[in-house]
């Protein structure tokens, strides 16, 4: 009998991201003027993705404040410029407070966005793009470190060592890098009062991203962004609940 099963309902926390490699490099204190024309188009067009912009020496992000009654407010970082290239992150659960945010599917965000931004920096070719979602999967209050080194290792850990696992399953096209981190629940009911472990997760990251570096149309990016889709919701599970098939 497996120690664990992987699957949907046990998602506990999820968060998508999509960023790109573009060349050459945006330069945000040469392109404000061209930040701010994006960033206002992205703010009218995504109202409830950004609702505010930080523009400054080398940092140029967009924020989003969720709020829900009976809650504490959730400040988020939804778009932020790399050095690489644009990062756009859309929550899908959000563990702390066990909400599943009403916000726009990330892939239209994206293709959306990509499109404008490269009418507002003219010239830039993108030559990657890659998803990548991160997941907490909560673990039945079986020690995850234990879990994750039996199912995953042949490596006898403590329970309260750590352990982190990278795999890349790639093929011709696509990187496939999987990453696995047990996490343990923690709180402490005031300031010198003994932690208590309250539950267990395992940590799970997929990304996927084209291998070969060349110039990306409209087209490529809908491509890569199926395919990592399609990912996550079949192949992962997969992978996760028979690793050594």
């Amino acid at each position: 009998m497996k120690p664990y099963e992987f699957s949907k309902p046990k998602i506990v926390h999820w968060v998508e991201r999509i960023g790109a490699d573009i060349r050459p490099q945006i330069d945000i204190n040469l392109d404000q003027e061209a930040c701010n024309r994006f960033s206002k188009w992205a703010r009218e067009t995504y109202p409830p993705l950004f609702d505010r912009m930080v523009l400054g020496h080398q940092r140029f992000e967009m924020l989003k404040t969720l709020e829900y009654p009976g809650k504490p407010s959730v400040d988020l970082t939804t778009f932020a410029m790399t050095p690489r290239g644009p990062v756009f992150m859309v929550p899908r659960q959000i563990s702390q407070f066990d909400l599943e945010p009403d916000l726009p599917a990330i892939d239209e965000v994206f293709v959306k966005s990509m499109k404008r931004l490269r009418v507002e920096f003219p010239g830039r070719r993108v030559l990657r793009a890659g998803k990548v979602n991160q997941y907490i999967f909560d673990c039945d209050q079986k020690p995850s470190v234990e879990l994750v080194s039996r199912m995953f290792s042949r490596i006898n850990v403590p329970d309260d060592g750590e352990l982190f696992i990278r795999v890349n399953l790639r093929d011709a096209e696509y990187n496939r890098i999987l990453t696995l981190e047990p996490v343990i629940g923690q709180r402490q009911a005031q300031p010198g009062a003994p932690v208590e472990t309250v539950g267990f997760g395992v940590k799970i990251t997929v990304d996927l991203n084209n291998r070969e570096t060349k110039d990306l149309e409209e087209h490529d990016w809908k491509r890569i962004l199926d395919a990592a889709d399609e990912y996550n919701q079949e192949g992962m599970y997969r992978f996760l609940n028979s690793p050594g098939d």
